[in-house]
């Protein structure tokens, strides 16, 4: 008897396989961490009201462990009904349910008034489909029924031994998270690949020895063997493989991409089946959620009623429901089921948007106040920090001027020292010369002097000026000589110290 720990956010579900001499019940849990076992348990059963102990032992176990749901998923032995693989035309959902009765008055031995009966379309090839179905007669299922009721506990999914096994291999590597619970998207595992594997398994129980087709994730052939327990598992390998040759032929596929191995003798077969070249082979040797020791009980019998009870969670992709008001009602409950994950998802997504707006207005509305209330100490900061632009931006007038020009007072202070005292300008003119050699201007000057031809030798000596010449003839008048002279400003060699300070 397995029991574990309880999960956040869990969903438990109850399957039960019934068997002909025995009832097992299994309760598993799905939450964000994933599947997990929370206990098993095995009573015996004839069908008759002598079962008693089987419905009082049920009654202490969903008691024990506080299982609140009151439905089931139930599994059944195939031997209690038939299964059939039928290819049928491909009309729609309705011409379907009348070709699947037409089909069951021709292929089964008991009028369609006295039985259930399930399908569940395989695949399609062309303008037909693939279908499964499953029939039980009317009297087994009421037996079920008549049982649950004294728990009492209502069956919300029946299906067959061999299809809950399969759902149970699928699972095996079933991974969650949170947006899937929150969703309800399951997302499929791998044990079957992709939409292009052909996948064999085969299961190996304690009486029976179950072969399925699978491909793209849907069930196209099943077929119960029987196989000799003693023959070694060399030969028991090679007679696997040649019946699979046979099916895969019958079936127009070329060959198997993966087998799947599972059961009494699992890996000792793998052995020899991985020697097939091109061929992946798969041992499934635990149950979905059985993280513990599994003591004295049969893991590999407990996989049926595991396989019903993901089915009642929605999960496995061999969906068949013998029960008929829950078959018609299956595809209108999913996409319900699908609006309103939608809904929720959106739902979800609207509060995290508008939760995100409201901080950040909060945040907006926090900042205002701090700034409204160290408003005068701002203002102070803002008024130092503009009088420092102000600084800075004369400094930097100032440090070029130094660098790069020289200044129109120096060239005056240069020319009153130079220019004797019997002459005097009655004109300057100062014109910038950008890029042109060294030189940082020309200065034209006009006047009169006693001599203007010694002005020419003065202005040669400054090191302010250089080509100094007469522009135009010099004349004389009564005030003096008439001049007017040329000279291009170049930077002194010697720049005087005291105009920095």
């Amino acid at each position: 008897m397995w029991r574990s720990e309880s999960i956040l956010f869990n969903r438990k579900a109850i399957g039960i396989e019934f068997r002909d001499d025995s009832v097992v019940a299994v309760c598993i849990k799905k939450g964000v961490a994933g599947i997990e076992m929370v206990s098993s348990v095995t009573f015996a059963y004839t069908g008759m009201d002598t079962d008693g102990e089987a419905v009082s032992g049920l009654k202490r176990f969903i008691t024990r462990y506080r299982i609140d749901e009151k439905s089931v998923s139930v599994s059944i032995p195939k031997s209690w009904g038939l299964v059939r693989f039928l290819d049928v035309p491909a009309p729609g959902d309705d011409a379907l349910e009348r070709l699947i009765q037409y089909e069951i008055g021709r292929h089964i031995p008991f009028q369609i008034e006295d039985v259930y009966y399930a399908f569940q379309v395989a695949g399609r090839k062309g303008n037909k489909y693939r279908v499964v179905l499953v029939v039980v007669h009317k009297e087994k299922l009421e037996l079920i029924r008549k049982f649950l009721e004294k728990i009492p506990l209502q069956p919300d999914i029946i299906n067959i031994s061999p299809f809950c096994i399969l759902n149970a291999i699928e699972l095996s590597g079933y991974k969650t998270n949170i947006f899937t619970e929150l969703s309800g998207f399951a997302v499929r595992p791998d044990v079957f690949g992709n939409k292009d594997t052909v996948c064999v398994s085969l299961f190996m129980g304690e009486h029976e020895r179950e072969l399925a087709v699978i491909k793209g994730g849907s069930l196209i052939y099943f077929e119960n063997l029987v196989i000799d327990s003693d023959t070694p598992a060399e030969n028991l390998c090679s007679d696997f493989f040649n019946k699979i040759d046979i099916i895969l032929s019958r079936l127009s596929l070329n060959k198997a991409d993966r087998v799947l191995l599972s059961g009494h003798g699992a890996s000792g077969l793998s052995t020899y089946a991985a020697r097939r070249p091109g061929l992946e082979v798969r041992v499934i040797d635990s149950l979905p959620g059985a993280s513990v020791d599994t003591g004295n009980t049969d893991m590999y019998g407990l996989f049926p009623s595991v396989g019903a009870a993901l089915a009642g969670l929605g999960l496995g992709s061999i969906k068949v429901n013998i029960l008929p008001d829950k078959r018609k009602n299956n595809k209108k409950t999913g996409a319900l089921i699908t609006k309103i994950s939608l809904a929720l998802i959106l739902f979800l997504f609207a509060g995290l948007m508008i939760s995100g707006i409201i901080r950040e207005k909060r945040t907006l509305e926090a900042i205002e106040e701090d700034v409204r209330r160290n408003g005068p100490e701002l203002s102070a900061v803002e008024k130092l920090r503009s009088e420092l632009a102000l600084m800075e931006k004369r400094r930097d007038f100032l440090l070029n001027v130094r660098d790069n020009n020289i200044s129109k007072l120096e060239i005056l202070a240069e020319l009153t020292d130079i220019i004797p005292m019997d002459a005097w300008l009655k004109s300057l003119v100062f014109k910038e010369l950008p890029g042109k050699d060294d030189a940082r201007g020309e200065l034209v000057i006009a006047g009169f002097s006693g001599a203007s031809s010694r002005l020419i030798s003065l202005l040669e000596n400054s090191d302010f000026f250089e080509n100094v010449e007469f522009v135009g003839p010099v004349t004389k008048g009564t005030q003096g000589e008439g001049f007017k002279i040329r000279a291009r400003i170049v930077n002194p060699d010697s720049f005087p110290r005291n105009m920095e300070q």
